[in-house]
C-alpha cells in the first residue's frame, strides 16, 4: 500500500512540476512574441565581450517566436547593440578607463532613450495614419 501512495504522490509531483515548467515556457514565449519596444543592449563594463552575443540571442528569440512588432522592413529586428571599445594607451594610467566608460554609458543611455522615443513616435504615426485610412471596412473621405 505504501508503494501505491508513493507512486501516486510521485506522479502528482511530476505533473505539477511539468505544468509549472510549461507555464514558464509559455510566459517566456508570450514575452518574446509580443514585445513591442526595441531592446537595447549596452556594454556593462569596459571589457564586456558579451553584448554582441546577447543582442544576437535576442534577435534569434524574437525570430523563433515570430515577433512582428519589432521586425524592420529590411528583415532585421529592432535590437540595438552599443559596444564600448576601450582604447588602451600604454603611457596613461588605467584608472581613467573606468571614468571614460561611466561617461560613455551615461551618454549612450540618454541617446538610446531619445532614439527609443523617436522610434515609438514613428510607429505610433504609422498606426494613426493606418487608422485614419480605413476602419472596419469604412473609408474616410475628406469633406473639403
Amino acid at each position: 500500500m505504501a508503494i501505491f501512495w508513493t507512486v501516486i504522490l510521485g506522479g502528482i509531483i511530476v505533473f505539477i512540476f511539468r505544468t509549472w515548467q510549461r507555464k514558464c515556457d509559455d510566459a517566456e514565449a508570450f514575452e518574446w512574441a509580443n514585445r513591442r519596444e526595441p531592446i537595447i543592449v549596452k556594454s556593462e563594463h569596459a571589457f564586456d565581450k558579451t553584448a554582441e552575443a546577447r543582442a544576437n540571442e535576442y534577435c534569434q528569440k524574437l525570430a523563433a517566436h515570430g515577433n512582428k512588432h519589432l521586425l524592420n522592413p529590411d528583415g532585421t529586428y529592432a535590437v540595438w547593440c552599443v559596444v564600448y571599445r576601450a582604447n588602451m594607451d600604454i603611457f596613461k594610467d588605467v584608472q581613467a578607463l573606468e571614468q571614460n566608460h561611466s561617461r560613455w554609458y551615461d551618454a549612450v543611455t540618454a541617446e538610446m532613450a531619445q532614439r527609443k522615443a523617436d522610434w515609438i513616435a514613428k510607429k505610433s504615426g504609422y498606426i494613426r495614419a493606418a487608422a485614419g485610412q480605413a476602419f472596419a471596412g469604412q473609408v474616410r473621405y475628406n469633406q473639403n
